[in-house]
């Protein structure tokens, strides 16, 4: 595009908080994001990090389960799911096995590629878990003493451990900052005065007291950031997966086709999958 530096800069410093490669994620889930929201990026950046839950995400979470009389258990790894044609078998990592008549497989990519589900999924379905989630961004908030003038600040990817800050809402005497961060590993996160330089490269002596992250990367359930496909994976293979597959139907936010990656997008794609269950439960009848 024949842009300079600083404007070049500018841009992908506006992305970095999507985006971990640029040659490894495509443009395609951008553009449809934009075109979702009144064909306006600034509004898409508004409607995806200025709105929150009242409550967070627990009190969602709470309010979720307690509309639904279905069984938790948590710390039940699976490891196969098997479609008979008649029946579901879903058999945990502990080797216990679960009968059902249909099942909703709502997992990441990069964790659905690890089950053994038969029969094979479509060829689509199989490039795009092959491929997987190629992001490994992270999340990082900081507790920053005193009130701190409300500011944003960018950084391209990969030239940077802190890619988006914000001043994002005040903690009794203290300011709480979001960053974002494109390569998680590019900076240890707990490690304060580590920190406390980077943000300083941007807003020189402010004091970080405390940072608080989730490791997404690491965490065997997730293993990936927020999902940003990979080209042709968001008009192919997770085109592909929503139509369900056989007595299995997929959900969540990693194959979304509103608002993906988002609250929002794993919500919808529960609810229409929730449709495909009840089609397929009066087909039983």
């Amino acid at each position: 595009m024949g842009l300079s530096k600083h404007d070049a800069d500018l841009i992908k410093g506006a992305l970095s908080g999507l985006s971990h490669d640029y040659k490894k994620q495509g443009s395609t889930q951008l553009l449809f994001a934009t075109a979702s929201n009144f064909g306006n990026y600034a509004a898409e950046l508004e409607t995806a990090g200025s709105w929150c839950i009242p409550g967070g995400m627990t009190k969602l979470s709470e309010a979720i389960q307690s509309a639904s009389k279905a069984e938790v258990r948590l710390n039940t790894p699976v490891a196969k799911i098997a479609d008979s044609g008649h029946s579901v078998t879903v058999t945990t990592s502990a080797g216990e096995t679960i009968q059902s008549r249909t099942v909703v497989v709502a997992v990441p990519l990069n964790t659905m590629r690890l089950l053994d589900i038969s029969p094979a999924l479509p060829e689509p379905v199989l490039a795009m878990l092959e491929t997987g989630n190629p992001v490994r961004g992270s999340k990082l908030w900081l507790r920053v003493r005193g009130h701190v003038t409300p500011f944003s600040a960018l950084a391209p990817p990969g030239e940077h451990p802190l890619n988006t800050m914000r001043v994002e809402k005040r903690w009794g005497d203290d300011t709480m900052i979001l960053c974002m961060i494109s390569q998680s590993d590019s900076i240890k996160h707990d490690d304060i005065h580590a920190v406390q330089t980077a943000l300083r490269k941007f807003v020189p002596d402010l004091e970080v007291i405390d940072t608080a992250w989730h490791d997404w990367n690491a965490d065997e359930f997730s293993r990936g950031g927020w999902m940003m496909h990979a080209p042709r994976h968001f008009l192919d293979g997770a085109v592909e997966i929503r139509k369900g597959h056989g007595r299995m139907s997929f959900a969540g936010a990693d194959i979304a086709a509103m608002g993906p990656c988002t609250i929002e997008g794993a919500m919808s794609s529960g609810a229409k999958a929730a449709q495909r269950v009840e089609s397929i439960l009066v087909g039983m009848q």
